[in-house]
């Protein structure tokens, strides 16, 4: 039994599981996907790794320099800036005693979470259920002509236009 499970471990839920742990309580993250979630993975943290990129390729230029940029290596660097990240927030919760699930959750009771084939109580829960990005009626996100924060970052080839 836990004091309080968190449903989601983006930048909502895992603040407050480090937040409840230090303060004495027994806490769970539970996470289907990444940890850190849609801003750790697909949005502020591989877009600032790409703005110093373009911050350092402006500083270049300025100085009368030329420098070209290898697409793939440039999606396997943000991705370690990412991982690095997302790796922080695990060593986080671990190191305050929160229990981290990975697993789809499905609230049963205001006591009860179903995780898989198993049953996690707490007295509270959060629900830190975070963002999904959402296509426009008239186009889905095909991942070729149409894309979404998601595919954008982690390009392995330079886009024709952008």
């Amino acid at each position: 039994m836990y004091d309080v499970a968190v449903v989601g471990a983006g930048v909502g839920g895992y603040p407050a599981a480090i937040y409840l742990a230090r303060h004495g309580l027994k806490v769970a993250v539970i996470e289907e996907h990444l940890l850190g979630g849609e801003c750790t993975n697909y949005g502020c943290v591989p877009s600032k790794a790409l703005y110093n990129v373009a911050e350092a390729f402006r500083t270049i230029e300025k100085i009368g320099g030329n420098a070209n940029i290898d697409w793939s290596s440039l999606s396997k660097w943000v991705s370690s800036v990412v991982s690095k990240t997302r790796n922080g927030i695990e060593y986080l919760l671990e190191s305050y005693g929160v229990d981290i699930i990975n697993s789809k959750a499905i609230l049963k009771t205001n006591a009860e979470i179903k995780i898989g084939n198993n049953t996690v109580s707490s007295k509270n829960t959060i629900l830190a259920l975070g963002t999904d990005p959402m296509p426009l009626p008239i186009m889905n996100f095909d991942g070729k002509h149409v894309l979404s924060n998601r595919e954008i970052f982690y390009m392995d080839e330079k886009p024709e236009k952008y």
